[in-house]
């Protein structure tokens, strides 16, 4: 088989999909578990958690005087990590991956996080469909998260691509490897401030830095040559 000219590898969580999205769905899967227990309404143990700034500490008070007075913040975390998640890819993201498989592209996914959690998001977005299991690296499955190289060498190994891309959103960790290994680097801008980790590039040095910043994952295909 030949090897593909070009491999462009993506972050998962806040770059093709808003970790927000996990987030909701996550707080709702525990709402439903622990309404069941306690006897009150779904809806209202949703709505604490969404406005409390620490919404499992808000969930376990609110259940002190309840039947689900022994619920536990282990089991809390264990129902909202380990949920089966109701996400949606974003549009921008189905574009750009239908263009890339149109064009005969190599994509990939590096991903930091638990096994399950995301290989449990990976399949609610329909990701399995564009890109293959073997091209899929959680740093949980491989010992080792994207603070190494290894993660990025595996990526080589697997791929034998001529050039590589890394599109992340996270300049603590998405771009300083690739940048030492030749790779483009590519940031998605957080323009809705809604990501989980902020984008102050002046907090980093020039090797964690981004080559190239983007709004908009479509943005991609103009830097494709």
């Amino acid at each position: 088989m030949t090897a593909p000219g070009l491999c462009i590898a993506f972050d998962l969580d806040d770059t093709l999909y808003k970790e927000r999205a996990f987030v909701v769905s996550g707080r709702r899967a525990v709402a439903r578990e622990v309404s069941v227990r306690s006897g009150v309404d779904a809806d209202e143990l949703f709505s604490l958690m969404e406005r409390s700034e620490n919404a499992f500490g808000s969930l376990l008070e609110r259940l002190s005087s309840t039947p689900a007075s022994d619920m536990t913040i282990d089991r809390v975390l264990e129902i909202y990590r380990y949920h089966k998640p109701q996400l949606t890819l974003p549009s921008e993201s189905v574009m750009l991956l239908d263009t890339l498989r149109d064009k005969g592209i190599a994509t990939a996914i590096i991903t930091d996080g638990r096994s399950e959690t995301q290989w449990n998001k990976i399949r609610a977005l329909g990701l399995d469909i564009y890109v293959s299991d073997d091209r899929i690296i959680v740093s949980e499955d491989i010992g080792a998260d994207k603070h190494t190289p290894v993660p990025f060498e595996l990526l080589t190994a697997r791929v034998g691509a001529v050039r590589y891309m890394y599109v992340g959103d996270n300049p603590v960790k998405d771009f300083h490897y690739p940048n030492l290994m030749g790779w483009q680097t590519v940031m998605l801008v957080d323009t809705e401030g809604v990501n989980i980790h902020n984008q102050d590039l002046e907090a980093v040095g020039a090797d964690f830095r981004p080559k190239i910043e983007i709004n908009n994952l479509k943005d991609i295909v103009c830097l494709l040559h």
